[in-house]
C-alpha cells in the first residue's frame, strides 16, 4: 500500500480510536507500524461537522460491527438529550409564525430587568377580569406583564394604557390556528422570558401556593432555585358558586373569590402516564358535567411557573412542556412544593361563553368540551355545582387539608 495511504489512515484512525476498545486500538495501531493492510482492520473515514456540533462519520470502508454499534449508540442518546422531537420543531417554528401576525399595541419589554418575574396572559372579552387579575398578581411580586388581546370588542389596549408594567400585542389570527393559544406562548416566552421565572395563565386562573399568605412569590422560586428544579406542578382547581351559577354575578374589579368561594374537597384521580407526567381528573367537571366518567374529563395538571431557558415550549396548552422533565411533580427524589390556579370559569358570563365557542367551534376538537357543558346545562333546570363535597376557599390551608397542594421540604 502506498505510504500516503498510510499516513492517511493513521491519522482518520485517530478520530475513530476513542470509539474503539483499548485491544481493537492496540491491534490497529500495531498493523499501521507494520505497513499491512490497515484498512482491511480498522474504517477508512471522512469526518464531518453538522451544525449541532456532533461528529457524523461517512463510513467510505465497512467499519467494523462494534464501532458501528457505540456510533448509533452514542449518536441516539445525544439526540435523546439535546435536540428536541419533530412535534417540537414544528411548535417553535409556528410561534415564529404567530410572531409575525402579532402586532405591538404597548411594548414596554425594555423595561425588564435581570432577575424580574414575569406573567404571560391572553384572552378575549375578558375587560372585566383584568383590574383585579393585575392586583392578584402584583400583590404575589410579578414584575411585568405580557397579554395578547385577540380580536377583543372592547380591546384591552383601553384597559392597560396607563399600565406601565404591561406589554401589549395583538393578533388577528384565529385561536384554534394559534393551537388553542400555544403559538402566542412559544412567540413571547423565548422573546422575553428567558432567564426569568415565568407564569403563564389565563385571566380566570388565580396562582397560589402553599404559605402565600406569609412568603412571596420570590421566595418560593428562591427556594426552587435552591433544589434545582425549574418549574412547578400545579392543579387546577375549579372554583364555583354556593347557589345557582346564572347568579354570580362579577363587577368589575370585584375578587371573583367573593361570589365562588366552593372547591370540591375530594374526587381527584392520578394516573402516572408513559413520560412521568401525573395525569389528574376530578373536581365539578368530573363529578357533575361528565357523570364521574373519567374518560373524556379534562386533565387539570398544569405547569403554570417555569425558569424560561433555550429550548423550551408549551406543547399542550400549560398543560405540557418539553423538555418532559419539566413536568414532573417532583425532583430526583426530593418532595418538591406544588402549586395551584383557582379557576374561576363558572360565572355568570359561563353560558354566553358557552354557546360562542360552540358557534365558533375554535375550542379543543371543535369545541366538544363546551358541547359537553351545552348538554349538562340543557338537561338540568337549574344549572349549580356546590353540593356534599364542597368546600369554601379560606386561605391555602384549605388546600393543603385535602393534598391539593404541598408544601414539600418548604415547611
Amino acid at each position: 500500500m502506498p505510504v500516503g495511504v498510510v499516513e492517511c489512515a493513521r491519522l482518520k484512525s485517530r478520530v475513530a480510536s476513542k470509539y474503539l476498545t483499548d485491544n481493537q486500538y492496540r491491534l490497529k495501531q500495531r498493523r499501521c507500524k507494520e505497513k499491512t493492510q490497515v484498512a482491511e482492520v480498522s474504517p477508512l473515514m471522512e469526518v464531518s461537522c453538522s451544525h449541532t456540533g456532533i461528529f457524523a462519520l461517512d463510513i467510505l470502508a465497512a467499519p467494523m460491527p462494534s464501532l458501528k454499534r457505540q456510533l448509533a449508540r452514542k449518536t441516539r442518546k445525544f439526540r435523546q438529550r439535546y435536540m428536541p422531537p419533530k412535534e417540537v420543531v414544528i411548535r417553535l417554528k409556528a410561534g415564529t409564525h404567530a410572531w409575525s401576525r402579532m402586532k405591538p399595541v404597548y411594548d414596554r419589554t425594555s423595561r425588564i430587568a435581570p432577575g424580574e418575574h414575569l406573567l404571560m396572559t391572553m384572552g378575549r372579552d375578558e375587560n372585566l377580569r383584568i383590574p383585579h387579575f393585575l392586583d392578584h398578581y402584583r400583590s404575589l411580586g410579578i414584575d411585568h406583564f405580557l397579554f395578547v388581546d385577540n380580536l377583543s370588542t372592547a380591546p384591552m389596549a383601553d384597559m392597560l394604557a396607563a399600565e406601565d408594567d404591561c406589554s401589549l400585542w395583538w393578533t388577528n389570527q384565529p385561536y384554534e390556528n394559534a393551537r388553542w393559544g400555544v403559538d402566542w406562548m412559544n412567540a413571547l416566552l423565548p422573546r422575553f422570558a428567558k432567564g426569568h421565572w415565568c407564569l403563564t395563565v389565563d385571566l380566570d386562573e388565580y396562582f397560589v401556593f402553599p404559605h402565600i399568605e406569609s412568603r412571596s412569590l420570590r421566595e418560593l422560586t428562591h427556594h426552587l432555585d435552591d433544589i434545582g428544579k425549574p418549574s412547578l406542578y400545579s392543579l387546577l382547581i375549579d372554583m364555583y358558586p354556593e347557589g345557582p351559577i346564572d347568579d354570580a354575578l362579577l363587577h368589575p374589579g370585584q375578587d371573583p373569590l367573593e361570589i365562588a368561594p366552593l372547591f370540591d374537597g375530594s374526587g381527584y384521580h392520578a394516573q402516572k402516564s408513559n413520560n412521568g407526567t401525573i395525569l389528574v381528573r376530578g373536581g365539578p367537571r368530573l363529578r357533575s358535567i361528565n357523570d364521574g366518567a373519567l374518560e373524556g374529563a379534562p386533565a387539570i395538571n398544569k405547569i403554570p411557573l417555569v425558569k424560561w431557558n433555550h429550548g423550551y415550549s408549551y406543547n399542550l396548552s400549560t398543560h405540557e412542556l418539553y423538555p418532559t422533565n419539566l413536568n414532573h411533580a417532583h425532583h430526583q427524589g426530593i418532595h418538591t412544593p406544588t402549586g395551584a390556579l383557582l379557576h374561576f370559569k363558572f360565572l355568570s358570563t359561563f353560558r354566553e361563553k358557552v354557546s360562542q365557542a360552540i358557534e365558533e367551534g375554535n375550542h379543543y376538537n371543535n369545541s366538544s368540551e363546551y358541547q359537553q357543558y351545552q348538554k349538562h346545562i340543557d338537561a338540568v333546570e337549574c344549572f349549580r355545582l356546590d353540593s356534599e363535597v364542597s368546600t369554601s376557599y379560606t386561605g391555602s390551608a384549605s388546600l393543603l387539608d385535602h393534598n391539593l397542594i404541598t408544601s414539600g421540604h418548604w415547611a
